[in-house]
């Protein structure tokens, strides 16, 4: 691969990983705020799913499967480092005040989630890197490149400098 495409690969990779997070936590705060279950069971997941759909489009196969398979330890480091700074379990404290910790049934509500959130980003992944196998016209390849340039990578950064400006601003969390 040339420097450009291994670039292109790793932030690809990398954009995957990082998208991930902000829906899942965004879930959490609408399923708390409303009561209705399609937001977060089924809309959110789909918007995230374009998103890491759209991150890993290429313009070959090779480098579709290279962007998926990276993806995973920049998932398992960046959700790593999520847990031990605590930021969803301080965040939630901070938005509502008194939250506390899950519930046992809270925790599951989450799990079904994440399990949401990963099976339309799955479906993502297959339709987009299908897409990416495909012969499709030029034009039609450079709005999608640009997209992904212009779209889902500055989301990307938008939500590593929200991370940190919260991260540094939210009060550290302990249990009553």
């Amino acid at each position: 691969m040339k420097n450009n495409n291994l670039l292109s690969t790793f932030a690809g990779a990398f954009q995957i990983a990082v998208l991930l997070l902000p829906a899942h936590f965004l879930n959490a705060i609408v399923l708390l705020k409303t009561d209705c279950v399609m937001i977060p069971f089924a809309i959110i997941p789909v918007i995230s799913a374009l998103f890491t759909g759209l991150s890993v489009y290429s313009k070959s196969l090779k480098q579709a499967f290279a962007k998926i398979f990276l993806s995973i330890p920049f998932t398992i480091l960046f959700w790593y480092v999520q847990i031990q700074i605590q930021f969803s379990l301080r965040a939630l404290n901070w938005i509502y005040p008194g939250y506390g910790k899950s519930s046992a049934g809270g925790n599951f509500a989450d799990f079904m989630i994440l399990c949401s959130l990963t099976f339309c980003g799955f479906i993502a992944l297959v339709i987009f890197t299908i897409i990416s196998a495909v012969n499709i016209s030029e034009k039609k390849q450079t709005v999608l490149l640009n997209l992904q340039k212009y779209f889902a990578l500055p989301a990307c950064i938008a939500v590593i400098a929200v991370i940190i400006v919260l991260n540094n601003i939210m009060p550290m969390y302990n249990p009553p």
